[in-house]
């Protein structure tokens, strides 16, 4: 177990990372740090702090105050499931690139050795190793998403806001199926985001070991195509309108709020950066095979 865990530190690390974010960020939405700040920095809003709205004046603990906010908050499972993930439109890329420099510090190591055996070329190993690093960390994200997805499934009670519309796949599978399928449609939508997105991108980030070889310009790479091209995107706005959404690489993780979206047409914009990864692979390993 030990040792398991050892093996896998930088995803458990990720895992625990992100579900952190998530449920930070959920609970952010319920006022809950602003109720706490105001409870310990300011006397007068902790003495007259009531319990429901009763007339007890009594003293008590900050641990009540957190229990009262949470039992109270009206939770609604798309809403927190927003709130919780918005975050993330600024995160993956950067949980991306550490699946680069890992690749990166493994090929300066001893262990770039294990890219060579007789019975495979050096290429297909290293997609094999490649392909292998960006499943565990997309997967990672992916699983702490299913936790807070079902942390929020039990917290909500099958509450939603009837207010919430997402355009996301019904061009694909009907104007009528968030509506019919919330749990799903939330499902299939973190498939997308954190599972799918995280992959290329952990792909996209290995692959720049290949022609950089600089741990710097590693991490910068796939960081400078993800917010380089979303503030050009941005920036086109002005210019094309909505199609600059799919110039703008930040648009697929917040495709549920995007209205009248072409959804096959942002997927496959957003796999622009696995294209480009396969040609740096090729590109880098095309003298090296053996």
């Amino acid at each position: 177990m030990t040792n398991y865990i050892k093996k896998n530190r930088l995803y458990i690390f990720t895992f625990i990372f992100c579900l952190f974010l998530f449920v930070f960020f959920a609970l952010k939405a319920t006022g809950l740090f602003e109720i706490i700040s105001m409870y310990i920095f300011d006397p007068e809003y902790r003495e007259n702090f009531t319990l429901a709205e009763s007339t007890i004046k009594e003293s008590i603990s900050l641990w009540e105050v957190i229990k009262h906010v949470l039992s109270t908050y009206p939770w609604q499972f798309d809403v927190s499931i927003i709130f919780g993930t918005e975050i993330f439109q600024l995160v993956i890329p950067l949980l991306a690139t550490v699946s680069g420099v890992t690749f990166y510090i493994n090929r300066e190591s001893i262990l770039q050795m294990k890219y060579y055996r007789i019975n495979e070329s050096y290429r297909t190993n290293l997609c094999k190793y490649i392909i292998k690093e960006s499943l565990f960390m997309s997967i990672s994200i992916f699983t702490a998403y299913m936790v807070f997805y079902l942390l929020i499934y039990f917290l909500s009670n099958n509450h939603f806001n009837m207010t919430v519309t997402r355009d996301f796949l019904k061009d694909i599978l009907g104007t009528r199926f968030y509506a019919n399928n919330p749990y799903l449609y939330y499902f299939i939508e973190g498939l997308v985001k954190f599972l799918f997105i995280p992959f290329i991108y952990s792909f996209f980030s290995c692959s720049t070991v290949l022609v950089l070889n600089d741990r710097k310009k590693i991490i910068l790479a796939p960081n400078l195509y993800y917010f380089g091209l979303s503030v050009i995107g941005f920036g086109l706005t002005y210019i094309i309108g909505a199609y600059s959404l799919y110039i703008n690489p930040s648009s697929i993780m917040v495709v549920g709020s995007l209205n009248e979206i072409n959804s096959v047409l942002i997927i496959f914009t957003s796999m622009v950066p696995f294209f480009i990864a396969c040609i740096l692979i090729y590109w880098g390993t095309k003298n090296v095979e053996i």
